[in-house]
């Protein structure tokens, strides 16, 4: 019965009030290749997955405990009616899943369909996340420094070109920072080579000649000739 696991597996419970998330797919539709692949159907109960985590995701960013609303079957609807950011939400979130349906329902071969699907959600989990993620409240606590690990630590010492930019990334201490690009300026300078000797101009042939190896001028100088008739004795 592989073709009732989409709702199988996706129960009311979790599905969030309010808000259409699950996917209208007709299973029954025997011309429908994709949907006689298990493979296919598996993926599916992914994609719904997906998408109930993406409107888990809203809810988080805005401040609201997901498992708290939907024990209670709160209806977001009511809940975001004064946010302004709701309605695009829901725009985009009911865009998506209309095209992912769409390739479902389309005569198209299964690899192109996936790949397609798989595109759509990668897009909603970004419209998410870069339009609604500056609004998560972040706590008074530090955040959680990054170990340097055994590689990470080699990498800068013999190959600081590449692996000090590394600690750019969130969770490393400024002073490992400092101190992997201050490395990263000494290995540097002691391996590239520096202009410390200016350019001599190219020596002249004859000056690269011994001197009594100079090159004969290409013409003898003929001797000069007496003007004066020479008088026989």
């Amino acid at each position: 019965m592989a073709s009732n696991r989409l709702n199988d597996n996706n129960t009311d419970e979790q599905f969030i009030t309010g808000i259409d998330t699950r996917l209208n797919i007709n299973k029954a539709d025997s011309q429908n290749k994709k949907l006689q692949s298990l493979g296919f159907l598996s993926f599916l109960d992914d994609v719904q997955t997906e998408l109930n985590a993406a409107v888990a995701v809203f809810i988080e960013v805005n401040g609201h405990d997901v498992q708290r609303l939907t024990a209670d079957k709160t209806d977001i609807n009511t809940l975001f009616a004064d946010n302004e950011h709701y309605p695009d939400f829901v725009a985009y979130f009911e865009r998506t899943k209309a095209d992912i349906e769409h390739w479902v329902a389309a005569d198209n071969p299964e690899p192109l369909a996936h790949q397609a699907i798989v595109d759509q959600v990668i897009c909603l989990r970004a419209f998410i996340e870069t339009r609604y993620a500056a609004s998560i409240s972040e706590p008074d606590t530090p955040p959680k420094q990054r170990k340097v690990g055994h590689y990470l630590g080699a990498g800068i010492v013999f190959f600081p070109i590449i692996f000090a930019w590394l600690t750019l990334r969130k969770g490393y201490s400024n002073w490992l920072r400092i101190g992997a690009f201050i490395w990263l300026g000494v290995f540097l300078y002691f391996t590239m080579p520096s202009p410390r000797e200016e350019l001599q101009p190219a020596p002249s042939v004859t000056e690269a000649l011994p001197a009594n190896e100079a090159p004969s001028s290409s013409y003898q100088q003929e001797p000069e000739q007496d003007s004066e008739p020479q008088i026989a004795r």
